[in-house]
């Protein structure tokens, strides 16, 4: 009867404008006021303009939120259209949309079985830095592991890890429920969208639901974080990818459920908006981390997320997103993951196959490890699947590059990643991406495009060594038409670095591991006496003469022996 009442009224209003006097009037209908027990949802309404504030027009406390042209209001399921359509009507409304709902999806924790745990163990053929953490969970770290033929889930993080030199300190925001206070993870600050339940902390600067608040005992973004941030070599739990400032960012529950509206401000947040009710974040974020997903029943981004991802992305931040555990739901269904400009990650297992639990579609990035991936919280370290930690694993390796190279864009990191992907194992013709993102091959591929010193190559003379009378005159000496001078154009070469010359054969390409160290110069020009004309020369700095520690196995060029 109360939802007829309501109809009827919409179609008696249908072609008569509507004003805040008469939308509140219908909207004060007997039983339209949400009751208590009834399913209720929240309808996002976007204005035009600063100035057509709605809930001004309206009575009764149904404003829940707001921010920026965006209200929040909560009605009664079962009247939600039918009040959406009144707004609609409203001057200086823009749209109006059901927020969807969000979660956070709970792990399986189920342990690895014992042949699984036997593969991740390093063994003989490991890379060098897998000896190098007492962390003793660090065995169960396969997503570390070198990628290799029978293990395809592997990233080959440690090396990536070895190989990075941290020169910036990045902000990294996890948007999620549950973050704790404990000595094995630090968080640099943080702040609660969601509000207050199960006696948790009130909306304001106290993100963590633990210890003070015991009864909230969701740990999603605790454990979400740890792969990220855990302590390195602290000789319990797990190993973490990187130093940086972490910001705990809840956006949802006690019970891992929340809404997009609310995701949207934590998004906007991290980017550092100084217009939200929150105090502005102190470093904004860099990378936002967000492991929770939302069935929106359409290909199209909420427009209210959308605008708060194109804000971050406006402001350099790289967004990463899991795909969802959901593999009946395409993934082009699930926001965030779904939003243009996001990188959404799916899961594999540890052969690189589609993990079962993962979504798949033609939105995703890549994919990384999502099965038995080990976590810890203030309980200890132990195994969880889903793409909730597939995500951070891609953050991970994402900011290894950035910290070293800073001077990129989030474009640039984004670009570089989408081509630094190994081939999945058996995908089963789910669309899951271009590959398994590996972290070794991300940091090359960047550090080889950018640090290839320019040099230019010329006679001493500069000139036509045959027809010189100078050259003529020391022939007598040396062959003066095989000298060749090498110029060092690049200004990175500190003082205690070596400029090497290598010489390649001609046709491979100018790789340091195709050729051979010719001579290395602690100087920016120098002689080459024997100029073969039948190879190549390339040039890259190392930390030593004979070509050990270089920046790069990439050569800079310098052309054939010709000239």
């Amino acid at each position: 009867m109360k939802k007829t009442l309501l109809l009827s009224a919409l179609v008696l209003f249908a072609s008569t404008p509507v004003n805040g006097n008469l939308l509140d009037g219908l909207l004060r209908l007997p039983g339209n006021q949400p009751e208590q027990g009834n399913e209720q949802v929240q309808l996002i309404v976007t204005r035009f303009n600063q100035t057509d504030i709605i809930s001004e027009l309206l009575s009764n406390g149904r404003l829940v939120d707001a921010w920026g042209l965006h209200e929040v209001l909560l009605v009664d399921a079962d009247r939600a259209e039918a009040v959406k359509a009144l707004l609609e009507r409203l001057p200086g409304v823009r749209n109006v949309v059901v927020d969807a709902k969000v979660q956070a999806p709970e792990p399986d924790y189920s342990p690895a079985p014992p042949s699984m745990s036997a593969l991740a163990m390093p063994d003989s053929g490991s890379n060098t830095a897998s000896t190098s953490y007492n962390d003793p969970g660090y065995g169960e770290q396969f997503h570390w592991r070198d990628r290799s033929t029978t293990l395809k889930g592997a990233s080959s993080i440690a090396a990536a890890v070895a190989k990075a030199q941290a020169q910036e300190r990045l902000s990294i925001a996890i948007l999620d429920t549950g973050f704790q206070h404990h000595d094995a993870f630090t968080w640099a600050g943080g702040y609660n969208f969601w509000g207050q339940d199960n006696n948790g902390p009130k909306v304001g600067g106290e993100y963590a639901t633990w210890p003070d608040y015991k009864n909230c005992t969701q740990n999603h973004g605790q454990i979400v974080g740890s792969v990220l941030g855990a302590p390195q070599n602290s000789g319990s739990g797990i190993t973490g990818m990187l130093e940086a400032d972490y910001y705990g960012v809840r956006v949802a529950g006690c019970n891992g459920s929340g809404n997009l509206s609310t995701m949207a401000q934590g998004i906007r947040w991290a980017a550092g908006d100084r217009s939200l009710k929150a105090p502005a974040i102190a470093n904004r974020a860099q990378i936002i981390n967000i492991s929770m997903a939302a069935q929106v029943g359409s290909r199209s981004c909420p427009g209210y997320l959308q605008e708060a991802i194109d804000f971050a992305r406006h402001r350099g931040a790289i967004i990463v997103a899991s795909a969802g555990n959901s593999p009946g739901v395409p993934g082009e269904e699930i926001a965030p993951a779904n939003c243009r400009g996001v990188i959404a990650v799916g899961a594999v297992d540890r052969q690189g196959n589609k993990a079962s639990f993962s979504t798949s579609g033609s939105n995703l990035a890549y994919s990384a490890l999502g099965q038995w991936v080990p976590v810890e919280d203030r309980q200890g370290y132990y195994t969880a699947s889903g793409t909730s930690f597939s995500a951070p694993i891609v953050s991970g390796m994402l900011a290894l590059l950035w910290q070293t190279v800073p001077a990129l864009t989030a474009s640039e990191v984004t670009a570089f990643s989408i081509d630094s992907t190994t081939a999945f194992g058996n995908t089963g013709g789910h669309a899951m991406g271009r590959g398994v993102l590996n972290g070794l091959q991300l940091l090359e591929s960047a550090v080889n495009s950018i640090f290839q010193p320019e040099l230019r190559v010329a006679h001493p003379f500069e000139s036509d060594c045959q027809g010189d009378l100078i050259a003529q005159f020391h022939s007598a000496q040396l062959n003066v038409c095989d000298l060749r001078e090498i110029i060092l154009s690049d200004e990175r070469m500190a003082d205690n670095r070596f400029a090497v010359l290598y010489s390649v054969p001609q046709g491979k390409a100018l790789r340091s591991f195709n050729g051979q160290v010719v001579m290395g110069q602690a100087s920016r020009q120098f002689v080459l006496r024997e100029w073969d004309r039948d190879r190549q020369y390339g040039l890259q700095i190392c930390d030593q003469a004979d070509g050990t520690g270089c920046d790069s196995t990439h050569l800079g060029g310098g052309g054939g022996g010709g000239g």
